[in-house]
């Protein structure tokens, strides 16, 4: 397919895309810009379409699309060489066709990226200075695009979510422009427990029964324990409380009764004397003696 020239005034081809990589420019994978072949610096000279030139990549059976600037023009004919990520972010294989426009987009002020693991945070120590150098090597960016930079020898993948100002191809000029970044979470980003963020303690893992809220265990197993100390008691001896005319002169000492045959004894009670009988017995069987005889007689 030679190609097929769109609307006067701009440029509107088919080419037929391949990796960087073919050409022996790798490192165009790591940027926004692609190479085109030399006819199609001259329509674009005679469309008189200004530099930079911002062009719109299609892949149009799959309703997918992108937008890069042009670094040469030392392409074959009828080909175009792109960077890998963009391959990938149109659904294209190397010999398919791609649709390639002239467009003018908006300088950007606003975008919104995801990196698509944790380890751009923990492997760089400046994730933003890094990212604003790498961000020199793409003349545009467009929502949906997932590129890739190079760092000290690893390939980050990062996600544009948003940019701002909108416009209705999507995407924003990187080009001399005082663009503000904000960072969405990691794809493969988890939350870390409560105790790590918070030094909280861990809240057990117990089914909350009835009993458990009117008790309120929530908040009691939620609440770290405090730390050992010396336990002072502020509370007070408690009076003994005994029967009406008992007195106590403390616990006997008894051993044990050896034998079935003392089964039968009744037993001393803690309050008993050597005798056998409670001071309070004593007293009682006193006094209902003399209410009987209306006078007080020595009981045995």
């Amino acid at each position: 397919m030679s190609g097929n020239d769109g609307p006067a005034c701009r440029f509107d081809t088919f080419f037929r895309c391949y990796p960087a990589g073919v050409l022996g420019r790798g490192e165009l994978n790591y940027s926004g810009i692609i190479i085109l072949p030399p006819s199609a610096l001259g329509k674009l000279t005679r469309l008189r379409i200004a530099y930079p030139m911002v062009l719109e990549l299609h892949n149009v059976p799959r309703q997918k699309m992108t937008q890069a600037g042009v670094l040469e023009f030392v392409a074959e004919a009828k080909r175009v060489y792109l960077p890998y990520w963009m391959m990938r972010t149109l659904y294209l294989k190397a010999g398919e066709l791609v649709q390639i426009k002239s467009t003018a987009i908006p300088s950007g002020s606003f975008i919104k990226l995801q990196p698509e693991s944790t380890s751009f945070i923990t492997a760089i120590s400046d994730p933003k200075g890094v990212l604003e150098n790498a961000l020199r090597r793409f003349l545009t960016l467009t929502k949906g695009d997932k590129f890739q930079f190079l760092y000290k020898g690893n390939i980050f993948e990062i996600a544009v979510l948003d940019v701002k100002p909108q416009h209705q191809s999507g995407g924003i000029s990187c080009l001399d422009t005082d663009l503000e970044v904000d960072f969405a979470p990691p794809l493969d980003y988890v939350e870390p427990p409560t105790s790590l963020l918070g030094g909280g303690g861990v809240k057990p893992f117990i089914q909350e029964s009835f009993m458990a809220k009117r008790i309120g265990y929530d908040a009691l197993a939620a609440t770290p324990p405090s730390a050992a100390g010396p336990v002072i008691s502020t509370a007070k001896p408690q009076p003994l409380r005994l029967p009406l005319g008992t007195l106590f002169f403390g616990y006997p000492i008894e051993p044990m009764k050896a034998g079935s045959d003392k089964a039968e004894e009744k037993k001393p009670s803690m309050f008993s004397s050597p005798g056998g009988k409670t001071l309070g017995d004593t007293t009682n069987r006193k006094r209902k003696h003399k209410d009987i005889t209306g006078k007080e007689t020595k009981s045995d």
